[in-house]
């Protein structure tokens, strides 16, 4: 499970609880559990019909060990079958939610160049740079 998610069971659905990355109220993401099928989430986007980061992020990490779990314990022919069948709809959303989270990167990188503070810093190494590097005398040990 993702060290960020904690995992709610019902009897016909599974809930996923993300962090706020805003400081707002947690994300509550809402799945099928006999399909592995997101649901829906509680956040602002959830509420307007748009998928939000964290059922995407639910979809990439937690969903795939849970299918392949099941997947696992199975006895019997049509179990098989069944199991085989929602883990690989399960592989083809996760694959879905990559490219959207992958699409939605680069459409923040173009559209903000200011990013979050919190995020790691793309850097490119210039040839001054390399110069720095290669020079030790100005180390002091």
């Amino acid at each position: 499970m993702h060290p960020q998610s904690k995992a709610h069971v019902g009897p016909d659905y599974l809930r996923f609880i993300r962090p706020s990355r805003s400081g707002h109220a947690p994300h509550r993401v809402t799945v099928n559990a006999a399909t592995l099928r997101p649901i829906g989430c509680t956040c602002a986007a959830g509420q307007h019909a748009t998928v939000c980061w964290a059922a995407l992020q639910v979809a990439i990490d937690e969903l795939v060990p849970i299918a392949l779990a099941r997947w696992a314990q199975t006895c019997g022919f049509l179990e098989l079958e069944a199991a085989a069948a929602v883990y690989g709809q399960v592989l083809r959303r996760r694959a879905a939610a990559a490219r959207v989270l992958a699409e939605r990167a680069q459409h923040d990188v173009e559209a903000c160049p200011l990013r979050d503070p919190d995020a790691p810093i793309a850097y490119s190494l210039t040839d001054a740079g390399r110069a720095a590097l290669r020079e030790p005398e100005d180390v002091v040990a």
